[in-house]
């Protein structure tokens, strides 16, 4: 069962003694088959119509912003997994910058009685898996840092013909057939695990992330 899941058919007492075993059986059916925007949906609404439930999600949904967890640490996790970019040192130095503003800030938040919160579960921009950023350590994160290409030479394709059997370099082939291409950064088949290790890095959305 996954992390933080709640079977609701364990809940309460047996069905003799209680008789809404079967309802709380049911409701979990539903949310099991439930597609994911409807969840989205019924979660957003139970946390608006109830405190109780709305400060469960928090404490399940959101974790206070610390050292190892704030957006500034991703920018310090790029360099400290593979080394600085083309600018050199002054990448880290601007990473060192927002820290420590963010640390003052924090200090500040602290001393006022508030705490500002992040969200606890995220998508890593690498190997797009979601992560805890409260366990976060070097090496979770296997990943490819280049594209596939065809792999012309390796005779996967040699008997495809893309008149009858449909266009070989386009996403449709890449997902059916990962073994007809090569990875760029390693020559691995299109299926191989990642060739390179580091800390989950955050997928930054359209919209950046806002602490609360």
């Amino acid at each position: 069962m996954p992390p933080g899941f709640v079977d609701l058919t364990l809940l309460g007492s047996s069905p003799q003694q209680n008789p809404r075993s079967e309802q709380l059986a049911t409701l979990q059916i539903a949310i099991e088959t439930a597609q994911p925007e409807r969840l989205r949906q019924a979660l957003s609404k139970i946390c608006a119509e109830s405190a109780v439930a709305a400060q469960l999600a928090q404490d399940i949904l959101l974790v206070p912003i610390t050292r190892s967890n704030s957006p500034a640490a991703d920018e310090h996790n790029k360099n400290d997994d593979r080394g600085t970019d083309e600018s050199g040192s002054e990448s880290v130095s601007d990473s060192s910058s927002k820290q420590e503003a963010l640390e003052a800030e924090a200090a500040t938040n602290i001393a006022l009685g508030l705490k500002r919160m992040r969200p606890r579960y995220a998508v890593c921009g690498n190997c797009v898996e979601e992560f805890d950023v409260t366990d976060n350590q070097s090496g979770d994160c296997i990943y490819h840092p280049e594209e596939t290409e065809v792999d012309w030479d390796g005779g996967f394709w040699d008997d495809h013909d893309e008149d009858c059997h449909g266009k070989i370099d386009d996403e449709d082939s890449r997902i059916t057939y990962p073994e007809g291409f090569k990875y760029t950064c390693c020559d691995g088949k299109g299926n191989s695990e990642g060739c390179e290790t580091r800390r989950h890095i955050e997928k930054v959305p359209a919209k950046r992330m806002r602490c609360y």
